[in-house]
């Protein structure tokens, strides 16, 4: 019984936990950041044009290219799932609610007037539903929300404390998110790849 709970929670959660697709995206953005291309392209810029816009246009089209090539392994492999109209729409909606919190996180972070980040308790809510949300048996997900918790708390414990800290920290909230993206990725295919038998390839 505890199997074909699991199976359902995972079945309904099937694109979310196709977590190789992330991958791509998650290793541009590493490289935008490392290279500081933002900077580089940005308002900020004395440059006409850099090297680095390459990263963004057409840089962009790499790992479009690449997400596309993983999803078609994970539909050769596991079949597709259909989901529900419901399950569309409350998905939808996350999203918009979601990245609607993030942009608004941003901007009071930028103020500097919350000894906390609050980007990072918005990421760190996120993950704790996704733990919640997905049968609650993702225990990575759940160490990751506490991760960010105590990220975004540092400035309590006297870390960028001197009310200069935003910069650092939305870097090193980047950073953090970046790899802890890439390795709950991985262990979301993991968890998947355990739980779900290939599908049976049909000769033609």
């Amino acid at each position: 019984m505890e199997d074909l709970k699991r199976t359902r929670v995972i079945t309904a959660n099937y694109r979310a936990l196709q977590g190789l697709r992330l991958l791509p995206w998650l290793l541009w953005l590493l490289l935008i950041f490392s290279t500081d291309t933002l900077n580089a392209v940005g308002p900020s810029s004395t440059q006409f044009f850099s090297y680095q816009c390459l990263f963004i246009i057409p840089g962009i089209a790499i790992p479009w290219a690449l997400s596309r090539l993983i999803a078609n392994y994970y539909t050769r492999t596991f079949g597709q799932v259909e989901r529900l109209p419901r399950d569309r729409l409350v998905e939808s909606l996350f999203g918009i609610v979601l990245m609607a919190g993030m942009y608004v996180a941003i901007l009071v972070d930028a103020q500097q007037r919350l000894p906390v980040s609050l980007l990072g308790l918005v990421v760190a809510v996120y993950m704790f539903v996704q733990w919640w949300t997905t049968g609650r048996f993702l225990s990575h997900t759940l160490l990751f929300a506490a991760l960010f918790v105590g990220l975004a708390l540092l400035p309590l414990f006297g870390l960028f404390a001197d009310g200069d800290w935003f910069d650092p920290r939305r870097q090193l909230l980047l950073l953090v998110f970046i790899v802890v993206g890439c390795v709950s990725g991985v262990l979301n295919h993991v968890a998947l790849v355990r739980n779900l038998k290939a599908a049976p390839q049909v000769e033609p």
